[in-house]
Parts: C-alpha cells; sequence; structure tokens
C-alpha cells in the first residue's frame, strides 16, 4: 500500500495511486445527487479492492440507505478497512470508526466523530457532508449552519465543491432563522453552480420560511433542468413545489403536483416514502379528496421492515401505512409504532434515546389520530411537541406535526384554552396560515373573547394585505 494525496492536501492508503482523484470524483458526484455516484464508487473499488476510505464509502452509503438488513455488511466495510490500522492515516481510523459507531446504533456518535475530522481537517469534504447529515438527524439546527461555516475559509471558489459548501451553509443558515444571510449565500452558490438539488433545495426553504409561495413555485419551476436529471433526491424538490402550492391555500393544484412530479411508485427510499405521506396529508387536511392514493403509498411502506434507523423516517411510515384502508397497512402501523415504543424502552443503542423520548410517542399520537381519537392525540402531542426537534428533518418537514396537532385539537376541543393558545401562538409562527386563522378567529367567537377577536383579526387583516 502507498499513501496518494487528493486535491485536498489529504493523504489515503491505496494501492493505485490514481484512487485518490477516484475517491474525490466520487465524494463530489455524491454531492451533486448524481445517479453516477454508485458507479464511481464501483469503478474505484475495481481498480483498488483494498482501499480502506473506498471501503468507508460504501459502507457508509449502505447506512444512507435506513435498511437494517445493510447494517452488517456496513459493519464489515469497516472492519475490512481497518484490517491495516496501524498503516492508516489518522483521519482515516477517524473515519472507520465513525462508520462503526453508526452502524452499532449511534448516529450521535459518528457525528462526534465526523465533527471531529471537519475541525482537524477542515478539507475533508466527506467529513463536512457527512456531518450536515448528522446534524440534521439529530435535530441540531445550529451545527448544520456552524459545522460548514468554521470551513470555508479553508476553501477557495476555484474547489469544485466551493459551491457545494455554499448551499449547505444556506440550509444552515436557514434552519438557523437567518433569512436574509441564507439568500444571499444560495444565490451566489447557484450562480456558481445551478447544477445543485441541496442549493435549490435550500432556496427553496428560505421561500417557504418567508411566506413567498408563488415565488418559490416559479424559482423550482425555472430550474427543472439542474433538479430533475438528479436521483431520487428531485422528488424532494418537487415536493417542495407542491407545498408551495399547498401553503398558498391551493390543495388542488398541490394534488396535481403531487401526481405530476411527487409520487412515483418504483420510488421507494425512504425520503420517498416521507414526501408521499406529509404532502398527502397536508393535501387532505386542505379539503381535497386524495381518492385511493394511501393505499398507493400504504403499499410502498408495507414493503419495508421495521427499520428502527431514523425516528424521523418511522413516524413517516407509520402516517403511511395508518392512512392506508387496508386493514393489513393499518396492523402494520400499530405494530411499528409499538416497535419503536419496545426499541426505545429496551434497546441499548443510543439511537433509542430519541425514540424514547419523543419518536416511540409520536407514533402513537399518529395512529390514535388516523383512528380519528383526536383527543388521546392532543393529549400526548400537548407533551412532546416542544421537543420533536430531535426527531430530525428541517423545520418545514416537521411542522406537518403541528398541523396533526392543530387538527386533532379542533376535532376534539375546538373552542377551548389549548385551542385558542396553539391557533394564537401559531397565528405568529406561520402568519400565511389560513386554515389556522380560520379556526383561532373561530375559537376565539366561540370563548367570547371579544377583545383579542379584534386584535387577531387586525393581526389577520396586516398579515393578508389587507385583503380579508
Amino acid at each position: 500500500m502507498i499513501k496518494a494525496q487528493n486535491n485536498h492536501g489529504l493523504l489515503f492508503t491505496c494501492a493505485d495511486p490514481d484512487a485518490a482523484g477516484g475517491f474525490d470524483r466520487t465524494v463530489l458526484a455524491y454531492l451533486a445527487f448524481d445517479n453516477k455516484t454508485g458507479g464511481h464508487l464501483k469503478d474505484l473499488l475495481k481498480s483498488d479492492p483494498e482501499m480502506p476510505m473506498a471501503h468507508c464509502l460504501r459502507g457508509y452509503f449502505m447506512m444512507l440507505m435506513g435498511a437494517r438488513a445493510l447494517v452488517p455488511r456496513a459493519l464489515q466495510e469497516a472492519r475490512t478497512g481497518l484490517e491495516r490500522k496501524a498503516d492508516l492515516e489518522e483521519r482515516e481510523v477517524m473515519h472507520l470508526n465513525a462508520l462503526l459507531a453508526w452502524a452499532n446504533g449511534s448516529l450521535d456518535r459518528a457525528t462526534s466523530i465526523w465533527d471531529e475530522i471537519a475541525r482537524m481537517y477542515p478539507r475533508d469534504m466527506l467529513a463536512l457532508k457527512m456531518a450536515h447529515f448528522g446534524y440534521f438527524y439529530t435535530g441540531r439546527s445550529t451545527m448544520i449552519r456552524d459545522g460548514v461555516a468554521r470551513a470555508l475559509d479553508f476553501w477557495s471558489p476555484a474547489d469544485p465543491e466551493y459551491s457545494f459548501l455554499g448551499s449547505m451553509y444556506a440550509f444552515g443558515l436557514e434552519e438557523s432563522g437567518e433569512y436574509d444571510k441564507a439568500e444571499r449565500v444560495v444565490r451566489d452558490a447557484l450562480d456558481r453552480n445551478p447544477n445543485d438539488p441541496w442549493g435549490i433545495h435550500a432556496m427553496a426553504h428560505v421561500f417557504e420560511a418567508t411566506d413567498r409561495f408563488g415565488e418559490g413555485v416559479r424559482a423550482i419551476t425555472e430550474m427543472e433542468g439542474n433538479w430533475k436529471p438528479a436521483n431520487n433526491f428531485r422528488y424532494h424538490v418537487a415536493w417542495h413545489r407542491a407545498l408551495f402550492h399547498y401553503e398558498n391555500n391551493d390543495a388542488e393544484a398541490a394534488l396535481a403536483a403531487f401526481d405530476a412530479d411527487v409520487f412515483n411508485e418504483a420510488a421507494t427510499e425512504d425520503l420517498d416514502v416521507c414526501n408521499d405521506a406529509s404532502l398527502l396529508l397536508r393535501i387532505e387536511l386542505g379539503g381535497v379528496d386524495v381518492g385511493d392514493r394511501w393505499q398507493k403509498i400504504g403499499a410502498k411502506a408495507a414493503k419495508r421492515e421495521e427499520e428502527l434507523m431514523l425516528p424521523f423516517v418511522d413516524v413517516h411510515f407509520v402516517l403511511a401505512l395508518a392512512s392506508s384502508e387496508d386493514p393489513d397497512h393499518r396492523a402494520r402501523a400499530r405494530s411499528l409504532a409499538d416497535a419503536m415504543n419496545k426499541y426505545g424502552a429496551s434497546s441499548p443503542d443510543d439511537n433509542a434515546a430519541t425514540y424514547r423520548d419523543v419518536g416511540g410517542a409520536l407514533a402513537q399520537a399518529i395512529v390514535s389520530y388516523r383512528e380519528n381519537k383526536y383527543a388521546d392525540t392532543w393529549s400526548v402531542m400537548s407533551e412532546i411537541l416542544d421537543r420533536i426537534q430531535a426527531i430530525g428533518g428541517s423545520h418545514a418537514q416537521r411542522d406537518l406535526f403541528r398541523e396533526i396537532a392543530g387538527d386533532a385539537l379542533w376535532n376534539a376541543e375546538p373552542g377551548g384554552a389549548d385551542a385558542i393558545a396553539f391557533y394564537g401562538t401559531r397565528s405568529r409562527m406561520r402568519k400565511g396560515d389560513q386554515r389556522n386563522w380560520d379556526r383561532y378567529l373561530s375559537a376565539l367567537e366561540r370563548g367570547g373573547h371579544d377583545s383579542a377577536l379584534r386584535s387577531a383579526r387586525t393581526r389577520f387583516q396586516a398579515a393578508a394585505g389587507g385583503s380579508h
């Protein structure tokens, strides 16, 4: 084995002197959500079958699939990579240990290692990207921002990865509430490289967070040629466009977008099912008959095992299954919710903590909601909403659970104190949510709160631009 240096000054243990370049090509394709990513990795392993970091990368990709059946194979990739541990660079050992931690049930530990690598080696693009993933799925919004921010000065616009770092940073800025800066940064990143689905996605988040729904539809549509060639992540970009229609109070247009660009029966990755279920429920809440579409989403979810890898994913699978009219799907939903709670209660995995604290309860609340047990749903939701960020995902994605809570509350006690408090709070957080405004004003009127009702109507008219 030799040491080969990549384009960023990092040493790789390998047999082929060109392997470091092949590794860089694979990571660059991964950043771009390129369908050729897997092919690049196969070529790398073919040219250098024993390269430790190639095995590590293959293990990472297996874990990213979210399938528990792949965990033993990912563990073996880590062990294979560590067979020559004494010959490896410190950075390589750290990566392989991160893979071991992740496959052994601790995404938090893996993320801590990626964070440490990125601090020690700020030009390690893979560490920066994996840490970004880890922060996202452990609910650490400010670290999505800061993990990239501290590395930026070590990169140059001449680096092909530079624009991708910009889009990652912009997403972190948005998730941290810095919307103006996020927009400036992501526009710069997309000017440098428009073929960046993560950047287009970050721009969509800025538009969503600032209630610019029509502008969001136009921007995503204008850039279709830049994101539609991507891998399955293209369905998530399309999800954002459909979400803009829904948030612009046009659930019919959202359903048309769901059918045209979001749902694909062959798209069965975790994020695909999350996209499908979260969008269709919103459309349903918008008052549109969704026909038999839940059965089709439930059929996708039913093909997967009880993975118990990411609570964010599992609760969406529970929603997909519990919303279907198929009794087998509904039984699977209850089984998965039970499995999540059992995993949280009894597993020694670090990952189990989030299932125990939030995920299991959220899954049970979703089952109750789809069984029309609205008081039970609200009882659980009211206890966990302030901790729900721990399951990961973005603010826009997690808002679904607040919508579920609000709908359950409306069906359980539409004029009660809890309803007024919930809708009143949301009216200040989500000023464009027409349904929430309708419910808030109605709840105040039912409760005879005339002074508060006048104040709320004034705010509503201001939020609506005086058109109501």
